[in-house]
């Protein structure tokens, strides 16, 4: 006569335990691999996508609790464990990508990397606001190019644009370039990237900058 509520209270025992390894999962991946734009809800959507299959599970594994076990104090515990399971994900993914954003590089750090790079090419880069996160590739000692998140070339012509002018850029109108800007012998880019982020870049002299 036990059987029964026994079965239920191990189904809901295995639901947990798929669901908080569920959660510590997607948690761990989302922190890495998810969303880049700071956003709360980018990063529940990501868990949810990527937590789908366990997510799946677990549900599955309560619902059979729920059908075979008995007394209402299973039942109570299996729709905890659903109720938990995706308010778990939920916060689990929009923390990680709130979390991934506010510790991204704000600012390009080309002397970080390479100490005897052109300091008038980190002076240039400092001058200017930046959009927010960016990752900093530097090509040499007479250049430095920085991947710029969750923006597209048109949105950063529009950001830098006036800020360059008012720091004495020349806009350059050169056939093939989406956004070139001079002063003196240095030359500020805007480039289209190989993983559909553009970059923007300073270089000095003809360095070539590598393109897709």
């Amino acid at each position: 006569m036990q059987r029964r509520p026994l079965v239920g209270w191990l189904l809901v025992g295995a639901s947990a335990i798929v669901a908080a390894f569920v959660v510590w999962f997607v948690s761990g991946f989302a922190r890495f691999y998810g969303p880049t734009t700071g956003v709360w809800a980018d990063g529940a959507s990501f868990a949810f996508e990527q937590g789908l299959g366990g997510l799946l599970l677990a549900v599955g594994l309560a619902v059979l609790a729920i059908v075979f076990g008995r007394g209402v104090w299973v039942r109570v515990a299996a729709a905890l464990v659903l109720t938990l399971t995706v308010l778990g994900l939920a916060a689990a993914g929009g923390a990680a990508a709130v979390s991934r954003y506010e510790t991204a590089p704000k600012s390009p750090a080309c002397a970080e990397m390479v100490p005897n790079i052109d300091p008038a090419i980190e002076e240039a880069f400092d001058e200017l606001e930046h959009p927010g996160w960016v990752d900093t590739i530097v090509v040499g000692p007479n250049a430095c190019a920085v991947v710029v998140r969750n923006l597209d070339v048109d949105e950063l012509v529009d950001f830098y644009g006036d800020q360059l002018t008012d720091r004495g850029w020349t806009v350059v109108d050169e056939p093939g370039s989406r956004f070139v800007a001079e002063r003196g012998e240095y030359r500020f880019e805007i480039l289209d990237s190989c993983d559909e982020e553009p970059y923007i870049a300073i270089r000095r002299g003809e360095m070539e900058m590598p393109v897709c």
